[in-house]
């Protein structure tokens, strides 16, 4: 979930979900029409389209994630802007099969399996916030 302030400094948070396969996440289940509808699109590759989604329920994401990495990083796509703080829950979660399937029908077939190159480290500090502990550990 890609956040971008709307001031002139430009910030831009992301919060990452870790996933495995498994059951169907609720999470990404109240989506499922909005990534369907993307996936219908027809553009090229220079054509960015988006589909206003509204609000959405977090409430599921809250369940046990008393822990999350941070770090300041890069975005995932070119140019790979740097300067992105990173946010990656610290509860692995589950998905189906299916759910992905969705997810990446929405993307050109190149895109569809992680392909960035392997970025410098560039001397990251990444930090652990544990909520039960109230103080950041770096790892």
């Amino acid at each position: 979930m890609v956040h971008e302030s709307e001031d002139e400094d430009g910030n831009v948070a992301i919060v990452a979900i870790l996933y495995d396969f498994g059951n169907t996440d609720p999470f990404l289940y109240q989506l499922k029409d909005w990534v369907a509808q993307l996936a219908k699109e027809h553009c090229s590759l220079d054509e960015e389209i988006q589909v206003p989604i509204g609000p959405i329920r977090t409430k599921s994401l809250k369940r046990h994630s008393r822990r999350f990495f941070r770090y300041v990083g890069s975005l995932t796509t070119p140019p790979c802007t740097e300067k992105v703080t990173w946010y990656i829950l610290g509860k692995v979660r589950k998905v189906s099969k299916e759910q992905v399937a969705l997810i990446k029908s929405s993307l050109a077939p190149e895109f569809q399996n992680n392909a960035r190159p392997i970025q410098s480290s560039n001397e990251r500090n990444v930090e652990l916030y544990d909520e039960s502990k109230c103080n950041p550990h770096s790892q």
